[in-house]
C-alpha cells in the first residue's frame, strides 16, 4: 500500500507540475497575443499617418514647383519692364542703341 501511496504522490506531484506548465505556456501565448494586437493596431495607424504625410508631402512640393513658377514668371515680367524702361528712356532721349541681351 505505502508503493500505491508512493506513486500516487508522484503522479499528483507530476500533474501540478504539467498543469503549471500548461498555465504558464497558456499565459505566455495570450500575452503574446495581446501583444500583436496591440502591434497591429500600431501599425495600422502608423499606416494611415504615412499615408497622410506622403499626401501632405505631395502638396507641398506641388506648392513649390508652382512657386518656382511663378517666381519665373516674375522674374522673366520684371526683366522684361526694365529693359522696357530701357528703351523707352533711351527713345525719350533720343540715343538709340541696343543692349546685349
Amino acid at each position: 500500500m505505502f508503493l500505491m501511496s508512493s506513486s500516487d504522490n508522484e503522479l499528483e506531484e507530476a500533474r501540478k507540475k504539467f498543469q503549471e506548465e500548461i498555465t504558464g505556456v497558456q499565459n505566455l501565448r495570450l500575452t503574446i497575443t495581446s501583444a500583436l494586437e496591440r502591434l497591429r493596431l500600431e501599425s495600422d495607424t502608423l499606416q494611415r499617418e504615412q499615408a497622410a504625410l506622403r499626401a501632405h508631402e505631395e502638396r507641398v512640393v506641388a506648392s513649390f514647383e508652382r512657386l518656382k513658377e511663378k517666381e519665373a514668371t516674375y522674374k522673366e515680367k520684371g526683366k522684361n519692364l526694365f529693359q522696357a524702361f530701357i528703351f523707352y528712356s533711351i527713345f525719350a532721349d533720343g540715343l538709340v542703341f541696343f543692349l546685349p541681351q
